[in-house]
């Protein structure tokens, strides 16, 4: 039994007066800055890591854990900075195949939340949650943990902590699944090298020579920042993967590919062509770019895949609207595709009056 979640319920979180999503297996959010896309995903990190460490550490309570895991995320000064604007509470629901939770705090909420309630549903099957944030990671892992364990600051959020220990992982022994070994082949042709690990540094080798990582153009290093996840097998079946700006440090041939790399490793089994299997990893991205976009569409086409949605975020005088479909069906109107057509447009018009002069 995989980790599922069926519904997501915001009201005056952020800025969410009114939010609600049942989400696919693969989810793809689109809008033009400041729509809450990353509000999102981080609540859905923060939520569903906490639920994790509550289950896997043997914490008893699991308010102090979520408390401080949306704290950690999202760095407020105290939670009730959370609150909409104008509004006196929030309210949160979380809906999955593990567990019921309803929680809520007010403007005047300092460090813990003590409206929760949570609901065991079933027995608990292990998974883990794993944020990849737009700047990449793997050069300044010692820094976030210092930052961390040693002085306890707010120098990164816990999405970038938690991916820390993640990179820290040496691969396992064994032979990756098939679906694995063929990505990893995929991004090894873009990096032209393998990532390396030497203690607590990480270098590119290409041919005879290694390269500090830190070296490295920045869009290799986060193409090698998703090589190690799979050796690693941190990317394997039943994890929850949220992505934000997946596009951020790379050129548009690498952005496609990673598109395909990652919508691949999420339905690994051939079977999802037959609306026969889920998929492999809960996935949650949130993208700027065209590319990424138009990619992810196609393949979703290709697949047929009735388990992918995108939803496009659109601020309206002070509300977040969104609108939805599948992705396999269309991309609903954005920002994203209204800059291309007017590029578009404008080039027609340029060639247009070049014949005419």
């Amino acid at each position: 039994i995989k980790m599922n979640i069926q519904s997501i319920k915001l009201k005056n979180f952020m800025l969410f007066e009114d939010f609600e999503f049942q989400p696919a297996m693969f989810n793809l959010f689109i809008g033009a800055n400041d729509t809450g896309k990353t509000i999102i995903l981080k609540l859905i990190y923060a939520v569903m890591r906490a639920y994790q460490e509550y289950k896997e550490k043997e914490k008893k309570n699991f308010a102090d854990i979520l408390s401080n895991k949306i704290l950690w995320t999202f760095m407020p000064d105290n939670l009730g900075n959370l609150v909409r604007k104008g509004s006196e509470k929030t309210e949160v629901s979380f809906e999955t195949n593990f567990f019921k939770l309803q929680f809520s705090f007010t403007r005047k909420a300092k460090g813990e939340i003590k409206d929760l309630q949570i609901e065991e549903l079933g027995n608990y099957q292990s998974y883990n949650t794993l944020f990849i944030p737009p700047k990449e990671t793997i050069s300044i892992i010692e820094a976030i943990r210092v930052g961390r364990e040693e002085k306890e600051k707010y120098w990164f959020d816990d999405t970038y902590y938690t991916l820390a220990q993640a990179l820290s992982s040496s691969p396992s022994r064994g032979k990756l699944d098939k679906f694995s070994a063929a990505m990893l082949k995929v991004i090894k042709g873009v990096i032209n090298g393998d990532i390396e690990k030497k203690g607590q540094s990480f270098y590119l080798k290409r041919d005879r020579n290694r390269y500090e990582i830190s070296l490295v153009a920045e869009g290799l290093r986060k193409m090698g920042m998703i090589e190690w996840l799979i050796r690693n097998r941190s990317l394997q079946e039943g994890t929850i993967l949220i992505i934000d700006e997946p596009e951020s440090g790379l050129n548009p041939a690498s952005i496609v590919t990673l598109a395909e790399v990652i919508y691949k490793l999420s339905q690994r089994s051939l079977l999802v062509t037959f609306g026969l299997s889920q998929g492999s990893l809960l996935v949650f991205i949130a993208t700027h770019n065209f590319f990424f976009l138009k990619k992810t569409h196609i393949l979703a086409k290709q697949d047929n895949n009735k388990n992918a949605k995108i939803l496009a975020l659109e601020s309206r005088e002070g509300k977040i609207i969104k609108t939805e479909a599948l992705l396999k069906d269309q991309i609903p109107t954005n920002k994203i595709l209204e800059v291309a057509m007017d590029l578009y447009n404008e080039e027609v018009k340029s060639i247009v009056e070049d014949i005419l002069k």
